[in-house]
C-alpha cells in the first residue's frame, strides 16, 4: 500500500493502530526484487514535487466516516504515476479497487482522531506499507520504505 501518513513513521517501524492517512494506492504485492522496486519508487517520487491538499466536506464512504480531500490535480497526477509503478513492479490477487476514475481521496476518521474541513495536509513523504503476506488483514503493519517528493 502507498499512503501519506499524517503521523510520521520511520522505515522499518511496525504499528498496529492506523494513523490518519490518505491512501494513494491500496494493497498490492511486490513479487520481484524489493530493492529494485524501491529504487524505481524513489525515482518516481523524485519526478514529482511536494504539494499540499485540503480536506473538504465530511461524508460516509464504504461505510466509514471520512473527510474528503478537495480536488487536486497534483494528487490525481501522483496517484496515476503510482498506479503506473504498481503496474510495473506490483501485482494484486484481485483487481485494485477505488483507483483511477474511482479514486476518491479521503482521510478516514478514527474514534479519537479526526480532521476538520479546511485542514491542510503536506504531501511530501510517501510511505510504502507492508503487511504479513500470510494475513494482510492483520493489525500489525510495517513501513517498508519512506520516500520524498522533490
Amino acid at each position: 500500500m502507498l499512503a501519506v501518513l499524517l503521523e510520521q513513521k520511520e522505515q522499518g517501524e511496525s504499528f498496529g493502530r492506523w494513523p490518519l492517512h490518505i491512501t494513494l494506492v491500496p494493497w498490492f504485492d511486490i513479487p520481484g526484487n524489493l530493492s529494485e522496486a524501491v529504487g524505481a519508487l524513489m525515482g518516481t517520487l523524485q519526478s514529482s514535487h511536494a504539494f499540499s491538499v485540503t480536506t473538504g466536506s465530511k461524508t460516509s464512504l464504504h461505510g466509514r466516516k471520512v473527510a474528503l480531500i478537495r480536488d487536486s490535480a497534483a494528487l490525481r497526477a501522483l496517484h496515476v504515476k503510482l498506479l503506473d509503478f504498481v503496474g510495473e513492479y506490483g501485482r494484486s490477487a484481485e483487481p485494485l479497487r477505488y483507483v483511477g476514475q474511482e479514486y476518491t481521496p479521503h482521510i478516514t476518521e478514527k474514534v479519537n482522531a479526526t480532521v476538520q474541513p479546511g485542514f491542510a495536509v503536506a504531501v511530501k513523504k510517501i510511505y510504502l506499507i507492508e503487511a504479513p503476506k500470510t494475513n494482510p488483514s492483520t493489525r500489525i503493519k510495517r513501513v517498508a520504505c519512506v520516500g520524498e517528493l522533490a
